[in-house]
């Protein structure tokens, strides 16, 4: 006599989901410090602002120092090198930037021409915010436009901190300098960081 397999009873459907993904792009947005605490509306209010960029090689630039704002720059791959430019075609770099940093931000704050030259070390994928279109937010009251601003600012005092530390900690290898030209009774030379320290204050990098 045969026997049959028992029937097996169908696994039950698993539950809807209740959580609901968020857009890829506005998570990616929502690393960038410029954009600390928007809700996801306030991000899709930025996204709108934003165009695609790329810089396909090595050495591109970016902006130069003394180019008109035109807004800020969201790093999505590649490194940028922040530069000054110097006598004899010298650069000084103050800073390398790679993926989920912004630079150029003052730019949505302040009119000023640019006070730095950025360029790519490797290929590069960015967004910018668009700088008129962002100062059309700002002029309509748009409180996205406003935290933004904000943010700009808490950058900006992040910076100016870390800035303050290196001075210090400079000022206090010069006097360590010093003191040890004076106890052997030479005339102190001129430091590299006296010149350095000048520099540190131009590492505010958001122009």
């Amino acid at each position: 006599m045969s026997t049959r397999p028992p029937s097996s009873s169908p696994a039950p459907a698993a539950p809807p989901s209740t959580a609901r993904e968020i857009d890829p792009e506005l998570r990616e947005l929502r690393t960038y410090t410029l954009f600390r605490s928007l809700n996801e509306v306030e991000l899709g209010v930025v996204r709108s602002l934003l165009e695609p960029f790329v810089i396909d090689r090595a050495g591109g630039l970016l902006f130069d120092r003394g180019a008109a704002p035109d807004g800020a720059w969201l790093v999505r791959q590649g490194t940028l090198r922040v530069e000054i430019p110097r006598p004899e075609e010298r650069v000084l770099e103050i800073a390398r930037l790679g993926p989920g940093t912004t630079v150029g931000e003052l730019a949505l704050v302040d009119p000023a021409p640019r006070g730095l030259r950025v360029r790519a070390l490797e290929p590069c994928k960015l967004w910018r915010v668009d700088g008129e279109r962002f100062q059309a937010l700002r002029r309509q009251g748009n409180p996205t436009a406003y935290r933004i601003v904000r943010n700009v600012a808490l950058m900006m005092c992040d910076r100016l901190r870390s800035n303050n530390l290196l001075i210090e900690h400079e000022r206090l290898t010069q006097r360590t300098l010093v003191t040890a030209e004076l106890s052997r009774t030479a005339a102190p030379a001129e430091s590299p960081s006296t010149t350095s320290i000048w520099f540190a204050l131009r590492g505010l990098f958001g122009a």
